[in-house]
């Protein structure tokens, strides 16, 4: 296909997708989901070694700790900048604790591993060390505090907590972090 060719078909093809209905998108910022993004680009961003991608990441990953992360709680979702009132549950902090550890790793900030160990003490102080639920020990919107065992369409939160457990062990050698998933 010729470049102009193209260009003409493409501008036809937008012109007729403009005269749509657009659909409603969800424009929610989920804390969770969005540190597995940031830890993924993280991943990428080292092993590609590229600092773009990196820088990305870090942006993503500031706007969590500025704006999801509240006088020490963490909460679950943003919209349109406004904070929802449902607190962080484990999926949230342990993903963000992981991300911290990466971005760590990436930039060798001091700042994100003191603040992913300080998200892992507050695991272990919101979520029950023993059993690891996946809502807060004072989460009161359910009858029953659930507890995800294994992975469905997105990740089991313990084994995310684990890895930041471990990360932690390893680089301080402070085995208080062993056995905590």
């Amino acid at each position: 296909l010729e470049p102009s060719k193209y260009r003409e078909l493409q501008a036809k093809l937008l012109a007729y997708r403009e005269r749509r209905v657009r659909p409603e998108r969800d424009d929610k910022v989920l804390t969770g989901w969005n540190a597995w993004m940031i830890s993924g680009l993280l991943r990428a961003a080292t092993a590609l070694e590229d600092t773009e991608v990196g820088l990305a990441a870090k942006t993503a990953l500031d706007y969590l700790l500025n704006n999801h992360l509240v006088d020490g709680n963490l909460f679950r979702s943003s919209l349109g900048g406004k904070l929802s009132l449902i607190p962080g549950q484990l999926e949230d902090w342990s993903g963000l604790g992981v991300a911290l550890i990466q971005a760590h790793g990436f930039f060798g900030e001091k700042s994100y591993f003191d603040q992913a160990v300080a998200i892992a003490d507050q695991i272990t102080l919101r979520f029950d060390k023993n059993v690891m639920f996946d809502t807060e020990q004072q989460h009161t919107q359910t009858p029953i505090r659930p507890r995800t065992l294994t992975d469905y369409g997105y990740h089991s939160s313990r084994p995310i907590a684990a890895e930041l457990f471990r990360t932690i062990h390893l680089l301080t050698g402070n085995a208080s972090y062993l056995g905590r998933e």
